[in-house]
C-alpha cells in the first residue's frame, strides 16, 4: 500500500500521450480504488480534494486539474496524488520510485507496453481522467484479475453536451449495461445540476467506487442489487457551472457563482412547466393526470442540458430516482410548484402525495442527521428546523419552483423523483468530503432499494402472449373511494412498475382493444430485490364478443335441444 505523499518539489513532465497511456496501466491500478478529480487554480488555494490536500503549484504552469489517486486505506488519511495540467501529466518522483519497487519493473517499459495495448472501448466500468478540466474521458479502473469481471455490469455513455461542449456522462450499473430488461427497474441519481453544488457529484463518484468494489470483492449485498436494478449515475448535469465556480476564488465565490449553466440559466427552472398543465386541467375537472407532455408547448429555447437530461429522462422506463443538491439538509418531495406561482408558499400535495412522503423519509431517516434533531438550521430560522419534521418537505411548502426536474420526471412519466438537500454549505471543504460520504451512504444505498417496493409485472395478450405497451394501469388504496390520480403505462415490453409503501390496493388495467382487468393485492414489500409480482393477461374485445356470441349460440343450441326432446316426449 502506498503511505508516501509526493513531493511537490522533485517532478517529472510526461506528455499527454505518456500520461494516457500510464492510466491504462492494469498493473498500477491495482493499488487504486478510484481516481478523484479536484482543481486548482494558478495561485494555489486549497484543493477541493477529499482530504483538501495543498500543492505548491513552483513550476507557475498556471491553471491545471490535480487528480487524487486513493489508496485503499485512504479514509485513513493515506494518499498519493498526480498533477494533471493541460500540457501533461506530472508525477511525483518519489511515487515513480515507490511504483517501481513494488513492480520491479522500469517505468518506461510499462509505458511502453501500454501504449500497444488496446484501448478501453466503453464496455466495462471507467474511471474518470481529465485533460481538459470538466472533459471526462474512460479508463478502465479495475487490475486485470477483476476487470473482466466489472465489465459484465458496467459500462458509461453520453446523453449529451453542454454548452460549452462538456459531456454529460452516465455512468451504468446493470448485469446487462446499456440495454432494459423486462421486469428490471431502472434508478437514478442526479448530480451537480447547479455547478456551485458538487457534493452531489462526489458522492456519486464514491457512490459507483463502492459498486464497483462491491462486485470485486464479491459484496452480497451490492451483489443483489446489481442483478435485481439497473443503476444510472450522471455525476455532473452541469459541468460549466462546476468549471466556473471551481476556478473562482473561495473568497470572490458568491452564492449563485456558478450555479447556472455556461448561458446563465438555472437548469432547474428550465423543464416544462407541466404543475401548470395538471393544475389547468385540474381546474377544468378534465380526468388527465399523466404523462402531459402530450399537451404541453411553448415556444421557449431550452437548454441543451435540460434537453439532453429530458430525452434521457424519456428514453427510458426509470422508476426511481433523486436529485441531489446543497444548501440545506432535506429529503424534497412534489408537487415542487404551487396553483398560485411563485409568491405562495403552500402545501401542494400530489395524488402520490402519502408514497413520497414515504420515500423522502426513507432518506432521510437512514441519513446519519438529516431525520435527527442533531444540528441547527441551515438558515437558523424555525421555518427551516426541517428536522423538526423528520427531515423533509413538501417543495412548494417550502418555496414554490416553476420549471423544475423532480416534477417534470412525475408528470411527463412514470418515474417518481425527490430532490436531497445534503449540506448546508456550498462549495464546502474537501475535508468535509469524507464525512459527507459516511453521513449519506446508508441513505443512498437503502433509498435505491426502495425502487423494488410496491407491485411490477407484464401485461400481455392472451391469446398471443404477445406484451402490450401502453396498457394503463390505476391503483386504488383499499382505505380510498377513488384510484389514485396518477396511472402508470407499461414499456415497449409488456412490462410496468408501481411504487407503493406496504398496503391493500385494488389495480385496473386497460388497453386499447382489450377487456379490462382487475385484482386486489396486498404488498408488503417483505421482498427486497423485488416488487409484488403480478401479471395480466388481457382479452382482445374481438375474442370476448366471440366469446360472447359462441356462449349465446350455445344457450340456443341448449334450448333447441331441450325443446326437441320435450316435444318427442309429447
Amino acid at each position: 500500500m502506498l503511505k508516501r505523499m509526493v513531493s511537490t518539489l522533485d517532478l517529472r513532465l510526461l506528455s499527454i500521450e505518456e500520461s494516457r497511456a500510464f492510466a491504462r496501466v492494469s498493473q498500477y491500478q491495482q493499488f487504486f480504488e478510484t481516481y478523484q478529480f479536484v482543481h486548482v487554480s494558478s495561485n494555489v488555494g486549497a484543493l477541493f480534494g477529499r482530504q483538501g490536500e495543498s500543492v505548491a503549484s513552483s513550476q507557475g504552469q498556471g491553471e491545471c486539474a490535480v487528480v487524487l489517486l486513493q489508496t485503499v486505506g485512504h479514509f485513513r488519511g493515506q494518499q498519493s496524488c498526480l498533477l494533471l495540467t493541460r500540457e501533461g501529466l506530472v508525477l511525483g518522483q518519489h511515487f515513480q520510485e515507490e511504483l517501481q519497487k513494488m513492480m520491479n519493473r522500469p517505468t518506461s517499459a510499462l509505458l511502453e507496453q501500454s501504449s500497444t495495448s488496446e484501448n478501453s472501448s466503453g464496455d466495462g466500468l471507467g474511471i474518470f481522467i481529465v485533460d481538459d478540466f470538466g472533459r471526462l474521458e474512460e479508463r478502465d479502473c479495475l487490475h486485470s484479475g477483476a476487470r473482466m469481471e466489472a465489465e459484465l455490469v458496467t459500462a458509461l455513455y453520453e446523453i449529451g453536451k453542454s454548452v460549452e461542449s462538456r459531456p454529460l456522462v452516465v455512468i451504468h450499473f446493470s448485469t446487462t449495461p446499456g440495454e432494459h430488461v423486462s421486469m428490471k427497474p431502472e434508478l437514478k441519481y442526479v448530480g451537480n445540476m447547479h455547478g456551485n453544488e458538487p457534493v452531489g457529484r462526489e458522492l456519486l463518484l464514491r457512490l459507483a467506487e463502492s459498486l464497483c468494489d462491491g462486485v470485486v470483492n464479491k459484496d452480497k449485498e451490492i451483489i443483489q442489487l446489481i442483478n435485481s436494478t439497473s443503476i444510472h449515475l450522471l455525476p455532473s448535469m452541469n459541468p460549466d457551472g462546476f468549471e466556473l465556480a471551481l476556478k473562482t476564488e473561495p473568497e470572490k465565490r458568491k452564492w449563485l457563482t456558478g450555479r447556472s449553466n455556461a448561458n446563465g440559466v438555472d437548469l432547474n427552472r428550465d423543464f416544462p412547466d407541466l404543475d401548470g398543465v395538471f393544475y389547468e386541467l385540474e381546474k377544468m375537472k378534465v380526468p388527465k393526470f399523466d404523462h402531459l407532455m402530450d399537451l404541453f408547448s411553448d415556444d421557449k429555447d431550452r437548454q441543451p442540458e435540460t434537453l439532453a437530461v429530458g430525452r434521457w429522462i424519456l428514453s427510458l422506463p426509470f422508476v426511481l430516482s433523486a436529485n441531489l443538491h446543497e444548501g440545506d439538509l432535506v429529503a424534497n418531495y412534489p408537487f415542487d410548484s404551487s396553483p398560485e406561482g411563485k409568491a405562495v408558499s403552500a402545501y401542494s400535495a400530489s395524488p402520490d402525495d402519502g408514497t413520497f412522503r414515504w420515500l423522502a423519509e426513507t432518506y432521510a431517516k437512514n441519513h446519519a442527521h438529516m431525520g435527527k434533531n442533531d444540528h441547527p438550521p441551515c438558515d437558523g430560522t424555525a421555518q427551516g428546523a426541517f428536522s423538526n419534521q423528520g427531515g423533509i418537505t413538501n417543495g412548494a411548502k417550502w418555496y414554490s419552483v416553476s420549471g423544475g426536474m423532480q416534477d417534470f420526471n412525475y408528470l411527463a412519466t412514470n418515474a417518481m423523483e425527490i430532490t436531497l438537500e445534503l449540506s448546508c454549505e456550498k462549495m464546502p471543504s474537501g475535508e468535509t468530503l469524507p464525512q459527507l460520504w459516511e453521513d449519506n451512504q446508508k441513505a443512498l444505498m437503502e433509498y435505491m432499494w426502495k425502487v423494488h417496493s410496491g407491485v411490477k409485472g407484464t401485461i400481455y395478450d392472451q391469446l398471443t402472449g404477445e406484451p402490450i405497451e401502453k396498457a394503463v394501469v390505476w391503483v386504488r388504496n383499499s382505505s380510498a373511494e377513488n384510484p389514485i390520480k396518477h396511472p402508470v403505462t407499461s414499456w415497449v415490453h409488456g412490462d410496468y412498475y408501481r411504487t407503493l409503501p406496504a398496503g391493500t390496493y385494488e389495480l385496473f388495467v386497460g388497453a386499447e382493444g382489450y377487456e379490462p382487468q382487475a385484482k386486489n393485492v396486498t404488498v408488503e414489500n417483505k421482498v427486497r430485490d423485488s416488487a409484488m409480482v403480478v401479471d395480466f393477461a388481457l382479452k382482445p374485445i374481438q375474442a370476448v364478443e366471440e366469446a360472447e356470441l359462441q356462449e349465446v349460440l350455445e344457450e340456443l343450441a341448449a334450448q333447441a335441444a331441450n325443446n326437441e326432446a320435450l316435444e318427442e316426449e309429447n
